[in-house]
């Protein structure tokens, strides 16, 4: 959860959910719930866009990131 204090965020057009699987056989995944239906994302600048954007989050929540807003960064 971001607080609201740290105002915009990459995270404010929706969840996703970063799969990644220890079978090689099943490929590394981004989970997007939409509006329009469920999308699977399997491209890697889509997973590489999906797991920065995290890191992102994490850093506005207070990871990594001593204070500050999380917009423009």
């Amino acid at each position: 959860m971001i607080p609201f204090d740290k105002g915009a965020h990459a995270g404010m057009s929706g969840s996703f959910v970063h799969m990644d699987f220890p079978d090689a056989d099943d490929p590394e995944l981004v989970y997007l719930d939409t509006p329009a239906g469920d999308l699977f994302l399997e491209p890697e600048p889509e997973l590489r866009r999906c797991k920065s954007m995290f890191e992102h989050l994490q850093a506005c929540r207070g990871r990594g990131r001593p204070s500050g807003r999380c917009a423009g960064t």
